[in-house]
């Protein structure tokens, strides 16, 4: 029986909630856990319940949807088992009858009863035990019903074996594969491939579409194989010439080249007998001007659709590229998304190269702060080295090239130094202007040399919540106690200078290196025109055949073929 008084825990979920609401509880959150009285719950609940063992009063526990279904409950099979010897579910079907081995008294259903007084059973018995003992004494010697075996002879394999007396006309195989197989008719024919003679039946050389038939799966491959191998000659359409195909291919194939497939298509696969070509859309519709060169061209039905939600049409993939270049690139919007998307690119890691010596060393001495930060923090166009979102401060790694620092770089001699120049100025007018921001630089050759002096820099960048003096780390030195100084003569950077002083140290280099590799690359002439070719040695070390394009490469497979 179930234990009176319980109360369980139950967590609220959007299927209960309407049940236990009539109950008058009050829903808080899902899966808050709260008490109810076990006859609250729902009928088929799967919670565990405490319950009485009719038989022996143990204790358990028991799914709430079995407790509730059944009135008596049993903790165990024996004392259910108990239970209903002593309390039958239905005495009318059931008859008292002695054990055949045993003599105890034991209930057994009508039926088996039954077949004892009509003949139909022998011996009933009072378990399997009783039965087997019984069987072990009575079934001996003359009693045992394969005591009189007879001898006979395979229909099959004609060996001797014995049977039952009672199966001595109807046994004619010994195993059940001499059956199989002599219940089989079976013809004798040679395997396609090997030659060796078998056994097969009239069915699978109905079933052969080749009409042959194979001994086994290896013989099967090797036949395969030979046919999958073996080419077919066929005449080109295009240019008559003789190719030749594999089986599988032969049907389908027309050209025995890209070159001709591009003219057979050209010829055979325009206009109605195009694969795409839409019926419901007119020739009239499908001709447009080219945005480039306004000559008109004629389109794809399946692009009239994006012509429709305003996508530009190009004759060519020339004009395409010219229009580009010329008038979609230069508009302000593309140059605004180009900037978004760029940073957008960096927030997300997409760019594995910033994340250099330096940058890695500005990270380690954040994290030995404890001072939380975020890597190439995007803010619209710019993209900052090192956000401190609990300050609102910002601090950027500088290169000694790339940034140009004044202490080695007297002039700026190169482009790349020059458009990063005018790009860091532009960031921190902008950060400066709309985020109120004042960038701490930290410059590559203090960040290498003098770590200590930037880890006393940025706790008192922090500490001043970004009103320092100066913000480039070379105008700072630590004194003999370690303190934090002010150089005396300042050093200016070049993102801080006016117009005509930056006009007096630009000296562009407009010479050009030459960056190739010459022990990386190999000249060879052409296997098949003899022309003569540069290519990677790695590229060349890689490569069965060494042509200088990849129409010769073609021609040379076909004239090995």
């Amino acid at each position: 029986m179930i234990v009176e008084g319980q109360k369980v825990k139950v967590k609220w979920h959007s299927n209960n909630r309407k049940h236990f609401e009539k109950y008058g509880y009050i829903f808080t959150f899902v899966r808050d856990e709260f008490e109810v009285n076990i006859d609250e719950l729902n009928k088929g609940s799967k919670i565990e319940i405490k319950c009485s063992c009719d038989v022996c009063n143990t204790i358990f526990f028991r799914i709430a949807k079995l407790a509730f279904k059944y009135k008596k409950h049993f903790c165990s099979v024996g004392c259910k088992t108990l239970n209903m010897k002593k309390h039958p579910n239905n005495p009318s079907t059931k008859v008292l009858h002695p054990c055949e081995n045993c003599g105890e008294q034991t209930l057994f259903s009508k039926h088996r009863h039954d077949k004892l007084l009509y003949g139909e059973t022998k011996n009933l018995f009072c378990s399997r035990k009783c039965q087997s003992v019984w069987k072990s004494e009575h079934s001996k010697g003359e009693n045992n019903p394969n005591y009189n075996s007879v001898y006979k002879s395979c229909n099959s394999c004609n060996k001797d074996y014995t049977v039952p007396f009672h199966r001595k006309d109807t046994a004619n195989y010994c195993s059940e594969k001499c059956k199989r197989e002599g219940s089989r008719k079976r013809v004798e024919v040679k395997c396609g491939t090997c030659e060796k003679s078998f056994l097969t039946t009239p069915s699978q050389i109905k079933k052969s579409k080749s009409g042959l038939l194979f001994c086994s799966n290896s013989c099967v491959g090797l036949y395969n194989g030979i046919i999958r191998d073996k080419k077919i000659e066929k005449t080109c359409l295009i240019c008559q010439g003789t190719y030749k195909v594999k089986r599988s291919e032969f049907e389908k194939s027309v050209t025995c080249s890209s070159s001709c497939q591009n003219v057979w298509q050209s010829q055979y696969l325009i206009g109605v007998k195009a694969n795409n070509y839409n019926h419901n859309i007119p020739l009239e519709k499908r001709i447009v001007e080219c945005k480039m060169c306004k000559k008109e061209c004629k389109i794809s039905p399946y692009k009239i659709k994006e012509l429709e939600n305003g996508k530009e049409k190009f004759c060519s993939k020339i004009c395409f590229q010219k229009w580009y270049a010329e008038d979609w690139s230069q508009r302000e919007e593309w140059k605004e998304e180009s900037r978004i998307r760029a940073v957008k690119m960096l927030e997300d890691g997409v760019f594995n190269h910033t994340d250099t010596g330096c940058q890695v060393i500005v990270n380690e001495i954040l994290n030995l702060l404890n001072i939380k930060f975020v890597n190439e923090y995007g803010v619209k166009y710019y993209s900052i080295d090192n956000y401190i979102p609990d300050h609102n401060l910002a601090i950027e790694v500088m290169g000694t090239f790339w940034h140009a620092d004044p202490r080695k770089y007297k002039e700026i001699n190169y482009q790349r130094q020059l458009d990063r120049i005018k790009s860091d100025k532009a960031k921190n007018s902008f950060l400066n202007n709309n985020q109120n921001i004042n960038i701490l630089y930290l410059w590559e050759q203090d960040i290498l040399s003098n770590p200590l002096l930037i880890e006393k820099l940025i706790i008192e960048y922090i500490n001043l919540s970004g009103n320092l003096t100066n913000f480039h780390s070379f105008n700072y030195y630590l004194n003999k106690s370690d303190e934090l100084k002010l150089n005396g003569n300042n050093i200016i950077p070049y993102q801080d200078y006016n117009i005509e002083d930056m006009r007096n140290v630009i000296n562009i280099l407009t010479e050009k290196r030459d960056k190739t590799q010459y022990d990386k690359w190999i000249s060879f002439n052409c296997e098949h025109c003899g022309k003569e070719k540069v290519q990677l040695i790695s590229k060349y070390n890689n490569s069965k055949t060494h042509c200088c394009s990849y129409e010769c490469s073609y021609q040379l497979r076909k004239s090995n073929n």
